[in-house]
Parts: C-alpha cells; sequence; structure tokens
C-alpha cells in the first residue's frame, strides 16, 4: 500500500541479548540508517555467569545514537519504540545509570531460584523466566535490592532514559511477565515492579533530561513495544492465520499463528495480541550461544559454508544453558556423540549446528502433532537469516520453505508497524504489515537431502531420549559415557 503522503519516519531500539540495534525506519518500510552495538561480552569471560555491567545499555544507546545522527538528523522523528529481551532485571535508583549489574535468564546462579519458583508455580512458564531473577537479587544481594527504586526490563530502561517514567512495556495483558499474586507469593516487594503499559500505549515525551544526554529533541513520543518476540512477529508479518517465523539469535525459535490452543507443556502457547489467534511457540535455548562457543574454543575466526559438510554421524545436543523444548529442565548439560580420529574442528562445528537446527525441527513436529501446518514460507530474522547457505541448510532439515526479508533484524521494523499504527498511518497493524514488511528471497527445500536428514533425526531422537529423560535431575551426565562438553 502506498498512501501517496510523505513517509514519517520512526526511531527504532532494539536491546538484544548480544546486540543492541538502532535504526530510523520510515512507514514505508524503508531503512533510511541502522547501527547496531556489541555489548563486552561477559559470556566470553566466563560462561556460567549471564550478566551486564551498570553501562551497557546506556552506552550502547548513547553510542548508537551518536553514530545514527551523523547519517540522519533526529529532529525528523515522528515517534519513538523500543522493545528487547526479556529475563533480565535491571535495578534501576533514581539516577541514570543502573546501581548495579543487570543479571540475564542464562545465568547458573540462578538455578536454585528457578527449582524454588517451579516447585510452587511449574505451570507458570512465565513466573519462571521473571521471579527467579527478583529472589536472587533479595536473597543474594539485599542491600542492592533495598536500594532498587524499580526493576525494569533493559528496553524499559531505554523508555525509562527517554522519558523519565517507569514502566513494564508488555504486548498483550495475555503474556504479562509478572502476576501481582506471583510477586507476593514470594515476598516480593510489589512496589519495585512497575506497572504495565500495553503494545501502542504512549509512555510519554521525551525530556530535557534526554536532549541533554543524547542530544534527542525534546517531546517526541514514545510508545510501548512490548517484547522482541512480539515485534518478530510483526516484523515478519506473522500476524494472520498459518503465518510462521523462525528467530535466530543467542536463543531460536520457531513461532506459528493458529486458531486452536495447544496444551503440549513442550512448546508454549498463548493468545496473540490479534484477536483470535493463538501465538504457538517452541524454543531452543542456546542456538547463538553454542556457536559462538564453538568457534571460540575451537579457534575459528569466520564461519566457513557448511552446507555441504558431511556430519560424519557426530550428534551433537545443544543444551550449553539447560534447554526449553522439549525437555524444559535448566540442569542438563551438553553432549557430543560420535567423536573419533580423523574428525576436524569443523566437522565439530556443522554438528553444532545441525543439533540446533534438529532442535527447531522438532519444535516443528510438535506443534504438526496438534494440527497446525506450516505451509507458508516461514519467514526469518536474526543474525543469521542474513546467510543464505544457513536458511537453505534449515530448509533442507526441516523440509520447509523459509523466506527473508528486506532486513534481518525484523524486531526493528516490528516497532515501525506499531509507531505506525499508534500515529495514524496505518488504521490496524496487519495494514501495516502489508506495506512494511517486504518479502526478499524464498528458500525451499532439496527433498532428496530432507529424506536424508529425517533418518539422521530419527536417530538424534533416539540417542537424545535415552541420555535425557525426564527423570533426571542432576547437572550433568558425567555417569554416561558420552563425551560431556
Amino acid at each position: 500500500m502506498n498512501t501517496g503522503k510523505k513517509p514519517k519516519t520512526f526511531l527504532c531500539i532494539d536491546a538484544g541479548t548480544t546486540r543492541f540495534k538502532t535504526a530510523v525506519i520510515s512507514s514505508f518500510g524503508t531503512i533510511i540508517a541502522k547501527k547496531d552495538y556489541y555489548y563486552k561480552d561477559p559470556l566470553s569471560r566466563n560462561f556460567r555467569f549471564h550478566y551486564y555491567r551498570q553501562k551497557d545499555f546506556y552506552e550502547a544507546f548513547k553510542l548508537t545514537i551518536e553514530n545514527i545522527k551523523k547519517e540522519f538528523n533526529l529532529k525528523k522523528i515522528s515517534a519513538i519504540g523500543v522493545t528487547g529481551h526479556g529475563q533480565t532485571l535491571v535495578p534501576i535508583g533514581k539516577e541514570i545509570l543502573p546501581i548495579y549489574e543487570s543479571f540475564g535468564f542464562l545465568d547458573d546462579r540462578l538455578y536454585s531460584y528457578v527449582e524454588i519458583v517451579k516447585k510452587y508455580m511449574k505451570d507458570d512458564a512465565v513466573s519462571l523466566m521473571y521471579i527467579p531473577l527478583a529472589l536472587y537479587f533479595k536473597n543474594e544481594l539485599p542491600s542492592i535490592y533495598r536500594h532498587t527504586y524499580s526493576f525494569l526490563t533493559p528496553s524499559d530502561y531505554i523508555s525509562f532514559l527517554l522519558t523519565k517514567k517507569f514502566f513494564t512495556s508488555v504486548s498483550s495483558p495475555t503474556i504479562e511477565p509478572w502476576k501481582l499474586e506471583s510477586l507476593e507469593k514470594f515476598g516480593l516487594d510489589t512496589s519495585k515492579f512497575p506497572k504495565f503499559i500495553y503494545m501502542g500505549q504512549k509512555i510519554g515525551n521525551t525530556t530535557l533530561k534526554a536532549k541533554n544526554l543524547f542530544d534527542i529533541p525534546e517531546g517526541i513520543p514514545v510508545f510501548a513495544m512490548g517484547g522482541d518476540f512480539a515485534m518478530g512477529e510483526l516484523g515478519t508479518g506473522t500476524v494472520e492465520y498459518g503465518k510462521a517465523y523462525l528467530r535466530f539469535g543467542t536463543s531460536a525459535g520457531i513461532n506459528i499463528c493458529w486458531d486452536k490452543n495447544i496444551t503440549d507443556r513442550r512448546v508454549l502457547s498463548y493468545k496473540h495480541f490479534i484477536q483470535g489467534l493463538w501465538n504457538i511457540s517452541a524454543i531452543i535455548n542456546t542456538a547463538g550461544i553454542s556457536i559462538d562457543w564453538a568457534k571460540r574454543i575451537l579457534k575459528i575466526k569466520e564461519t566457513p559454508k557448511l552446507l555441504e559438510k558431511s556430519s560424519k554421524n557426530i550428534l551433537f545436543f545443544p543444551y550449553l544453558k539447560g534447554e526449553k523444548t522439549p525437555l524444559w529442565n535448566p540442569n542438563i548439560t551438553a553432549s557430543i556423540i560420535g567423536i573419533k580420529d580423523g574428525i576436524d574442528k569443523i566437522d565439530i562445528l556443522f554438528s553444532i549446528l545441525l543439533g540446533i537446527i534438529m532442535g527447531l525441527k522438532e519444535g516443528i513436529e510438535i506443534i504438526e502433532e496438534h494440527g497446525a501446518s506450516f505451509n507458508k514460507p516461514i519467514v526469518t530474522s536474526g543474525w543469521w537469516a542474513g546467510i543464505n547457505w544457513f536458511l537453505q541448510m534449515i530448509a533442507d532439515i526441516t523440509g520447509k520453505k523459509y523466506a527473508t526479508i528486506q532486513n534481518s533484524d525484523a524486531e526493528l521494523l516490528g516497532i515501525a508497524v506499531v509507531l505506525s499504527k499508534a500515529i495514524g498511518v496505518y488504521p490496524d497493524l496487519k495494514t501495516g504489515v502489508k506495506t512494511i514488511v517486504k518479502t526478499k528471497k524464498i528458500f525451499k527445500p532439496d527433498l532428496a537431502r530432507t529424506d536424508y536428514y529425517n533418518r539422521f533425526y530419527e536417530k538424534y531422537k533416539h540417542i537424545r531420549d535415552k541420555l535425557y529423560t525426564k527423570t533426571m535431575s542432576t547437572h550433568n551426565l558425567f555417569d554416561n559415557t558420552n563425551l560431556i562438553l
């Protein structure tokens, strides 16, 4: 759709798990300017810990804005939206910088608190994501907890820097990050957790303080976005029945819009922000993390093209930080099967990538068991979505079609969709999606390769089921004969 009007321009911000992205995008979907910032990766210093320095998010925002300003006059911005990864709590006083480090969902120190919460709220997957973080601050860092005025997610912290408003942005009322009764059950101070504000609602306007800090003009409206997964759905056009998307970043997952709820606990199912639809999701906990970890210890600087690489029957189970779909166990560890003389580091890297995709294939299979179907091209987002051979490999292994769009960071496009509706450019989200999101290329599976990988997949599941049983409660597999990574 072309309205015939001059397009509006938006400042779109995504505080990702590994990479912070800032872009200027038009209401027609044109990427006018875009800058990335990689955090000073604490995971590379000690894989057991997942935290962000006090200044990480502030520094990422400031530096990306400074680079954006070299290419675009921010006085032309019509509105601002911020999304980001969840499952990280930023402890804020009343000053600009957090009063302590921010802990994320991959931190081993949270495991004991996950177990505590799971004992009392085993059916509440969302509480398992956030309540353990808050309990860690309360019990392990009591002084920091007492002096925390508000716990914010990374994206809400950026919105706070812009507006001086304390809110928790949520995509829809059906996926709120915590419930009042959950906080009270575990003795948490409810006043430290801000009120919810929902996708498309106005948080406030940019302040004079924001102008002084970032040279962003005062008075620009800032709107709530909610989580990055919701922006990914919008930015990939996953807002209609049967539409699906693959996000592949630090973690990975498959989402599909469906008209029925799925109660299988191996996947997540919750009401979509589009009325009448359900969002069905299968999640792989450590995708990009596994690849980065392997490249680091194997001393591989550039990822080689692995599409044609033989698997040599090596099996890798990518559970470096436990696993979500299908096991939902934070305590299990990764393993690799089939190491022998003649195996090189590229074989190992390929097996790691293959293991991640096998996990995604199983997620698709579980969802299909309940009647859903992936008949339309699955739109991709994330850094790996820009690598053609990788997308072809996923198509071959899963037997599904995949599509790319004009920018692999779909979350940024999703923000532009919400802002377009919020200021009245388009009457609804679906209309915005049809204009802003543009398909670039489609990858079709090579059925001969799919047949080969299907046989490999059956072997993968058979061995996985023997290694990782439902009764497993230990943190490692050293009582097995496999090599543990």
